[in-house]
């Protein structure tokens, strides 16, 4: 059988979708997969194969130059991003895997903008410390007693 021809990059066709398919992101193994189909192969050598293909210069090479001239979008959209995350969700979910679950269910919602970790303060506000406790404890009493004794100083509360 002829051997396929090498391109300028010195990469036949099959190694140049195997390496244009790393570089948006996929799999080693997934990777090679659709380049070059499973042939017979075990999950085990499909890896092998992949992994030994993945370390050969020309592929190294050539999948540098792509990640050089990659805008971002190419290798990851939003939709892309947001579809991985909600299915490692379900899947922390049903492993039962709560810190998970938890650490990603908080990542999805810093990616919408629901969840932050900042409190901004202008000057231009000029609340006073007493306006200013009473609006983060919102009413309890206990958070309020806590906060004053976190920021009291010697000379008591401006109000």
């Amino acid at each position: 059988m002829a051997r396929p021809r090498l391109g300028a990059d010195g990469l036949n066709p099959k190694q140049r979708r195997f390496v244009g398919l790393l570089a948006k992101g996929m799999t080693k193994s997934d990777a090679y997969l659709i380049a070059y189909g499973r042939q017979g192969k075990s999950q085990n050598s499909v890896y092998d194969c992949a992994s030994r293909l993945a370390k050969q210069p020309s592929v190294v090479s050539r999948y540098r130059e792509l990640l050089e001239v990659a805008d971002i979008a190419d290798i990851d959209s939003v939709n892309d991003a947001m579809a991985d995350l909600l299915s490692d969700i379900e899947l922390a979910r049903e492993r039962g895997h709560m810190s998970a679950l938890a650490s990603l269910t908080d990542k999805r919602l810093r990616c919408h903008g629901m969840l932050s970790d900042r409190l901004v303060l202008t000057a231009e506000q000029r609340a006073s410390d007493h306006d200013l406790i009473e609006a983060l404890a919102k009413g309890d009493e206990t958070i309020r007693d806590t906060l004053r004794l976190s920021i009291a100083n010697k000379d008591g509360f401006e109000t």
